[in-house]
């Protein structure tokens, strides 16, 4: 859905799609689309849907989600296939923005409530109640009047949200303690979206520490987990804060309330991926004063290479170059492509290239291929150190060194799933075994061989482009 290219390919191959279908048990395929800017997806899907839409129509969820993306891109391709689009919702025309709902955002909210009483809770073409306007438009006044003419302190918008989510969201620590200093709101604290966010999900996502201290002290988890089995630590790198001292003391708070570091989700990410993928840097060097791993394999065996390759920021592949990468395997190859990180950058190359996702510059690409091939080229040479070692065991005629040192290799293959290697330095085992210290020895120059020439054609790779032919050998 996010690229129509691909969208196209998959109709002429026979796939159906229809307007009640979800991906990945949440989101709409329109909405999907929308998500990634791909106006034409859009249109394709309301071509497709021309017999069915008139008839079934479109839910007021997802004319919500369309009006809001309509203020983002007025004037644009887009703004037109979802004005299109909205013509489709179901009863769309009883949505309106009331004069309460105006008065939430602007002032005047009592005067607005005396002429329209009944718009209190009423949503509005964004999915928004006014008090949900009023946090919105950090309209504090507002907020107030309007709980104290019995407001639903706990309406949840078009998406699930109640208005100390929304407050939490934006971050703004006053609305999260006036709306915790009712009973009704901290019995919902736990509260999910239908995407499983709580509230501070959201307060963790915005960067305010003050937000999380106030919703850990009123009872939140620190370990409730969304649709995506990801704790509240997780969307940190979703926020866009900087300060490095605030994100320190948000790990710090949700730390002390139980929270791991390393907790994965579905996926088998790790916070620290997210920030990786996410480019962000300030909260990937927090993570990692925190004592956070960069070494850690997700469940499709990528590690944080792979996530750099395709990051949103390239900034992330300085702040990597910069810490200590020893324990990341550079050759891992990840389960679906069998693609090295390296790999994982021919990306870019790709046909079905979404719109929304930046494509890095020759120089940032330049940038990655260096790191990566510095790690490689340190990794090839300690595989060396250890094969010299062997060596010098064998001509010893010493089977424990030997042995131990054919285990140290063993342990590296097993830990980056490349069984293939791992029966082979067993088999060397039986040579040992068996006094064949002369095949041994063989076998193990052969490899020092091998490797050497790897690491010398690492080395001209290193400056080389992607688009040349001297990397293939290295995806």
């Amino acid at each position: 859905m996010a690229n129509s290219s691909l969208l196209e390919t998959r109709l002429r191959e026979g796939f159906a799609y229809f307007p009640d279908d979800i991906a990945g048990g949440v989101w709409p395929l329109l909405l999907i689309a929308l998500r990634n800017k791909s106006s034409d997806s859009i249109e394709i899907l309301l071509k497709l849907w021309k017999n069915i839409l008139p008839s079934q129509g479109l839910s007021r969820e997802i004319g919500y989600r369309l009006k809001t993306y309509a203020v983002i891109y007025p004037g644009t391709a887009m703004n037109s296939v979802i004005n299109k689009a909205l013509s489709f919702v179901q009863d769309w025309e009883e949505v309106i923005m009331t004069k309460v709902h105006i008065a939430a955002a602007e002032g005047g909210v009592l005067d607005a409530l005396r002429e329209q009483p009944w718009a209190i809770d009423e949503l509005n073409e964004y999915g928004e109640a006014p008090i949900h306007v009023s946090i919105g438009n950090n309209n504090f006044e507002g907020l107030e009047q309007l709980i104290a003419a019995n407001a639903d302190i706990n309406r949840q918008t078009g998406f699930g949200n109640t208005p100390l989510m929304r407050a939490s969201y934006y971050g703004r620590d006053t609305m999260v303690k006036k709306l915790l200093g009712y009973s009704e709101s901290r019995r919902c604290i736990g509260q999910s979206t239908a995407v499983g966010q709580t509230a501070l999900h959201f307060a963790v996502q915005s960067g305010s520490a003050t937000c999380v201290r106030l919703l850990l002290e009123g009872g939140a988890s620190a370990l409730k987990l969304n649709q995506l089995g990801e704790t509240p630590m997780h969307r940190l790198a979703w926020g866009r804060q900087d300060d490095q001292q605030e994100i320190d003391e948000i790990i710090e708070l949700l730390q002390a309330h139980g929270a791991d570091i390393e907790s994965k989700n579905r996926d088998g990410w790790t916070p620290m991926f997210w920030a990786c993928a996410k480019g962000n840097v300030p909260v990937l060097k927090a993570l990692v004063r925190a004592g956070g791993s960069l070494s850690a394999i997700s469940s499709h065996r990528q590690g944080i290479l792979h996530r750099a390759a395709c990051s949103n920021n390239f900034d992330v592949v300085h702040c990597l170059a910069e810490q200590d990468l020893e324990d990341i395997d550079p050759q891992l190859r990840d389960l679906s492509q069998g693609e090295t990180p390296l790999g994982s950058l021919t990306w870019i190359f790709g046909k079905y290239v979404v719109p929304s996702d930046p494509i890095p510059t020759p120089d940032q690409q330049k940038d990655f291929i260096k790191l990566y091939f510095d790690l490689l080229i340190r990794a090839l040479e300690r595989h060396m150190l250890t094969l010299q070692n062997i060596q010098e065991a064998i001509e010893d005629r010493d089977p424990k060194t030997t042995t131990e040192l054919l285990h140290t290799l063993i342990k590296r293959n097993e830990a980056s799933f490349r069984q293939n290697l791992v029966d082979w330095y067993r088999g060397f085992i039986f040579y040992v075994s068996d006094g064949q210290w002369d095949h041994l020895k063989q076998a193990i120059c052969d490899e020092y061989d091998e490797t050497s020439e790897k690491a010398k054609k690492a080395a001209v790779a290193r400056g080389k482009t992607m688009a040349d032919p001297e990397m293939k050998e290295f995806f």
